[in-house]
């Protein structure tokens, strides 16, 4: 899996994300997920407003290193 880092102006960015038909799950360095895009929600079945300040740990995947977030 490869990680971006993306920065745009939120309406612009939320439009842009929901058109890639790939998963985008963005989050803080502490694991806690601040994006969700359309593609998310209909992978893991969990709305972009019920997800977003869920620690993604808790509702993806754990690291296989052990890497603390």
């Amino acid at each position: 899996m490869t990680a971006y880092s993306i920065s745009m102006e939120a309406p612009l960015s939320m439009n842009l994300l929901n058109q890639l038909p790939d998963v985008i799950i963005n989050t803080l360095e502490d694991g806690t997920i601040v994006e969700w895009n359309q593609r998310a929600e209909e992978v893991f079945h969990q709305t972009r407003q019920a997800m977003l300040g869920q620690p993604v740990t808790q509702h993806i995947f754990v690291s296989p290193s052990g890497r603390k977030w």
